[in-house]
């Protein structure tokens, strides 16, 4: 084999090999958790007594959503790592984990229940400033979405759970469209 024709063949496979790096999500995951926060979020202003036993049911059901979501993508482009799929499994695992476990202190009245909403956004912040260290950097744009509504929630302006909601679902649809756009498709 002569030297150029094997160059252009390294150069075929490091092509491929780059086209299919595996991503930081899957765009029908991300749809979801911002459908989920475009409906679970507002119910804070305007059925509070529901949003609770809301995210008691979409929190862990969402995670198992999202971990079949994201084995079927890896499923359907060939990119199967265990290990890759079991790190992300984890680490929104340990979010639902910690935001459950959080959600005890009021319960048994060591804080009161109005600081759970700014608890729970400081927790989403963190877990997706590390998914964006970790797993790509677009997860960034929700976690500042998830900042930006903590400053709401502080600030406590008509309807900030709404604000939220809209914040955190625009910063989730930009990272799936964003997503999309940076592997060509």
């Amino acid at each position: 084999m002569n030297a150029p024709r094997l160059e252009q063949d390294l150069d075929f496979v490091r092509h491929v090999l780059d086209d299919s790096t595996p991503s930081a999500g899957v765009r029908s995951i991300y749809f979801f958790w911002a459908t989920a926060i475009l409906v679970g979020m507002p119910l804070g202003d305007f059925r509070p007594e529901w949003m609770p036993f809301f995210w008691m049911t979409v929190g862990p059901g969402g995670w198992v959503i999202s971990a079949f979501l994201g084995y079927r993508a890896s499923k359907q482009n060939g990119q199967m790592d265990r290990s890759a799929g079991l790190r992300q499994a984890a680490h929104w695992g340990a979010m639902v984990l910690v935001i459950s476990l959080v959600a005890l202190l009021p319960y048994k009245g060591f804080i009161p229940w109005e600081a759970m909403g700014p608890i729970v956004l400081l927790l989403l912040t963190l877990t997706y400033c590390l998914a964006a260290i970790h797993f790509g950097r677009i997860l960034l744009v929700p976690a500042l979405m998830f900042a930006m509504g903590y400053g709401t929630m502080l600030f406590q302006p008509p309807y900030p759970w709404t604000i939220v909601g809209i914040l955190g679902a625009i910063g989730l649809f930009f990272s799936a469209f964003a997503e999309e756009s940076s592997r060509g498709k």
